[in-house]
């Protein structure tokens, strides 16, 4: 009875999130990473609310941490995404963020109001070079097809905080993480559309109710080792990849 419980616990864990939509790439051509972007709300504790900066506080300075995170982040994705989606060509990405048409079709309109940016992306923040994109933009998702002349597009969102393990062991706190991955075809449509929500392996002590924001890098890159294992083992299931 035990060994049932835990194959059928094992097996909830390694299932897409509901609506979710599964596709091979393998036969698609290259893929281009036009998106690849993190939350300004992340790395608050687990129920809090992120008060962002304030109107005397630079936003550089008060989104440099989140900044060096996602420059990690990005590093790790980028070395690791041919491994996961195996037989499928990338992009390199200087040769999109070399683009002047991908600058001009995704440059962010933002407006400033009582001294915060507001607009489609503002929440967002993204490596150097590249700009947020909306997974609803179907319009500039068809002109960057053309533009890079790729016949899909891949778009990475994630959002993390941190707090106790969903089932209570002890150790300290992990980074839960909402990483969601969206790949696009001209004339198709969605290709896949997951949020895969995951824990970080690695914790970080809590010292009087807090978790110093030293750990928050390590806690991340972890996090996100767990989203790609999951993307791999989805692959694998459906399409044996």
């Amino acid at each position: 009875m035990i060994y049932l419980r835990l194959m059928a616990a094992i097996a909830f864990l390694a299932m897409p999130s509901f609506g979710y939509k599964w596709a091979s790439l393998k036969d698609k051509g290259p893929v281009a990473i036009v998106s690849y972007t993190l939350d300004k709300a992340s790395l608050v504790k687990e129920g809090e609310t992120a008060s962002g900066p304030g109107l005397m506080q630079s936003p550089e300075k008060y989104y440099a941490l989140h900044r060096e995170i996602l420059s990690a982040l990005w590093e790790q994705f980028q070395s690791n995404i041919g491994s996961v989606f195996k037989g499928t060509e990338f992009v390199a990405n200087d040769k999109i963020i070399s683009s002047e048409t991908y600058q001009s079709i995704t440059k962010p309109n933002l407006k400033k109001v009582l001294g915060k940016e507001v607009g489609i992306g503002a929440d967002k923040l993204s490596p150097e070079g590249m700009n947020y994109i909306s997974t609803y933009a179907k319009e500039k998702l068809d002109s960057l097809t053309e533009a890079l002349n790729v016949p899909v597009l891949m778009l990475i969102d994630m959002k993390a905080v941190h707090g106790s393990r969903l089932n209570k062991k002890p150790g300290g706190d992990v980074m839960k993480m909402a990483f969601k991955i969206f790949c696009y075809e001209k004339g198709t449509g969605t290709l896949i559309e997951d949020e895969i929500k995951v824990e970080s392996l690695e914790t970080a002590p809590v010292v009087m109710g807090q978790v110093h924001d030293k750990h928050f890098k390590r806690l991340m890159i972890s996090a996100q080792e767990q989203a790609l294992v999951k993307v791999q083992e989805l692959l694998k299931r459906f399409y044996n990849e």
